[in-house]
């Protein structure tokens, strides 16, 4: 589907898109949700889209191998009422290109991507990605839950203003610099 922008504008709660079987293929301008998530992806899905923005919470990766997400976008920006702007868990399998992750609330709680693996192994790719908590004295850049198995990220570039803890980093790490940790990151 080719779009402008898709919106959620309820005042109370609702989802701007959610796709729970099947396959999508989402190519836009903007999709914004003002109360609820800005995705909600449990099944394939190649979204292109410059602007993802949720105001209250941000967008949830559910989906199980084979299914695979592919998110690139300029902005994926939420708040503290997901968990993290990104929350991702079980055997979700998804690829972010191209964005800045960023979490506008200033809490203890800002995180820009939640990882949590349960008895799952998550299968993460980050490509040419910022990630910004909008507190670096509490928050957290990338924050992994402890599950039954290890979490690993296939990085390949990844600017944070925060340092990364709890995950593996594959093929770009601090020693190659394709993994980049400075408190001016924004």
């Amino acid at each position: 589907m080719n779009f402008d922008e898709i919106q959620n504008l309820n005042d109370t709660d609702g989802d701007a898109v959610t796709l729970a079987e099947g396959k999508a293929v989402l190519t836009g301008r903007r999709i914004y949700s003002k109360k609820g998530l800005s995705l909600d992806l449990g099944a394939n899905a190649n979204i292109n889209c410059s602007e993802i923005i949720s105001e209250t919470q941000g967008l949830n990766i559910h989906n199980t191998d084979p299914e695979s997400i592919v998110i690139d976008s300029d902005i994926i920006e939420g708040s503290t009422g997901n968990s993290g702007v990104v929350y991702a868990d079980l055997s979700s399998k998804f690829t972010i290109k191209n964005a800045k992750v960023r979490n506008v609330s200033t809490a203890s709680s800002s995180v820009g991507i939640y990882l949590n693996p349960g008895n799952g192994n998550l299968s993460v790719n980050l490509i040419n990605i910022i990630v910004v908590t909008g507190n670096t004295t509490s928050g957290e850049s990338i924050y992994t839950l402890t599950g039954s198995n290890d979490t690993y990220v296939y990085n390949y570039g990844l600017f944070v203003n925060k340092e990364v803890n709890g995950i593996n980093l594959l093929v770009g790490t601090v020693s190659n610099f394709k993994y980049i940790n400075d408190i001016n990151v924004s």
